[in-house]
């Protein structure tokens, strides 16, 4: 699994594609739940792009904020409170997928 895609390498073709695929496609009779399904796992899978790039921000700013915090110490703590919520929101991340992916395996169908 790559958690780093490579989101800025896409032509616009590329990305109107990886659009067309987050959503999955209906029969004639309607959208079920093997759709529902796909449409989730799909969005599950942004979300793991999306995430370690809006946790790396936070970090690079919160780290920003401490080095030029000096003798202010308020703005030392809200660098390092930025941090350690990254930090945090990474690890519930990755924590809540992976209890998704063992409540998805106990109820797929064989």
């Amino acid at each position: 699994m790559m958690l780093i895609p490579r989101v800025f390498a896409q032509s616009a073709e590329e990305t109107v594609e990886a659009a067309h695929r987050l959503i999955p496609s209906c029969p004639e009779t309607g959208c079920g739940w093997n759709e529902f399904v796909i449409l989730l796992n799909n969005a599950v899978d942004l979300l793991l792009k999306i995430v370690p790039f809006i946790a790396l921000y936070w970090i690079i700013y919160g780290g920003f904020q401490i080095m030029t915090a000096g003798d202010r110490k308020d703005v030392y703590v809200a660098g390092r409170r930025k941090i350690t919520s990254a930090i945090i929101g990474l690890a519930l991340v990755y924590s809540s997928y992976l209890i998704y992916n063992l409540i998805r395996g106990v109820f797929s169908r064989p």
